[in-house]
């Protein structure tokens, strides 16, 4: 009786396994279904140039699983994209305000016998004033981007030191913060930076020409 017994409750352990096994493998799947749908989704929104939308996804995905590493590089893409949007919009900015300026010696030139010399001098440098402020906080805004974009492309290599596209990213990330920073010496440290990171697709990969052109840059 108590052999029976025993082979009862041996079968019920075995059953209860293959069932939690079962259970964790389709949990497991779920996770990796729902991770896989917000990786597709940052990706679609950040070829549509959706950029908000994209790092909502991106965000989603790492809060699924963190340890994947394309999800960071993902996200560091698009952070590297909103920061070109800036230094497209300073460009907008400087080019609109060289036409001011144009308009404004005109103008001087034509009112120089009814103008008072030092109120206008005045309103120049107000206006000079407010260009520098105006691009200083677009470049603030740049170094935000490009720091968050090299953070994330170093996560995703301490994760996976094989991901190519996250050395390649960081390289780049490095060199434009690099080429904002006003003292040469840190200019320079990120620059060292940069280069380490395109010589090691270089050794690794080898393949794109321009990974030999931005090394050369450097």
């Amino acid at each position: 009786m108590g052999e029976i017994l025993m082979k009862k409750i041996r079968k019920y352990i075995t059953a209860g396994l293959i069932l939690l096994g079962l259970l964790s493998g389709l949990t497991a799947c779920s996770k990796e279904s729902r991770w896989q749908k917000q990786y597709d989704l940052g990706m679609k929104y950040l070829e549509e140039g959706n950029y908000e939308e994209a790092l909502t996804a991106f965000d989603s995905a790492i809060e699924i699983d963190a340890k994947k590493a394309a999800a960071f590089v993902g996200r560091a893409d698009t952070y590297m994209a909103l920061a070109e949007n800036v230094s497209e919009h300073t460009d907008s900015t400087e080019s609109a305000n060289n036409e001011a300026e144009a308009d404004v010696d005109t103008d001087t030139i034509q009112d120089t016998d009814n103008t008072d010399g030092n109120e206008l001098y005045g309103e120049e440098s107000q206006r000079e004033k407010d260009d520098t402020s105006e691009e200083k906080t677009l470049t603030d805004e740049k170094r935000e981007y490009l720091e968050k974009a090299e953070q994330d492309y170093q996560t995703a290599i301490d994760l996976e030191e094989e991901q190519k596209e996250a050395h390649r990213g960081r390289g780049d990330s490095l060199k434009q913060l690099g080429d904002l920073e006003e003292e040469e010496e840190k200019k320079l440290v990120d620059y060292e930076e940069a280069l380490k990171e395109f010589e090691w697709v270089i050794e690794n990969d080898g393949t794109n020409p321009e990974d030999y052109v931005s090394a050369g840059d450097l």
